[in-house]
């Protein structure tokens, strides 16, 4: 199944997108510094941290989640 067919279906699935698409990767990063920046005003989204440790190292992971609908043609 691909992002177009969850999309259509309506259904609720996270979709992540890797650096090996560099382009896309900028797009999408360029476009959540401006709602960031505002707190995510008027936006629809999620918000998740964690901490994680484990094999001498501390990762902590932030995430921010919004509808594909919220965001522009990418």
């Amino acid at each position: 199944m691909n992002a177009c067919q969850i999309f259509n279906a309506k259904a609720d699935c996270i979709l992540a997108l890797k650096g090996t698409h560099p382009t896309l990767a900028a797009q999408v990063k360029d476009w959540f510094e401006q709602p960031l920046a505002f707190s995510f005003e008027g936006i629809t989204n999620s918000y998740d941290k964690r901490v994680e440790k484990g094999h001498h190292r501390t990762e902590n992971r932030q995430v921010w989640c919004v509808p594909v609908s919220q965001l522009p043609p990418l």
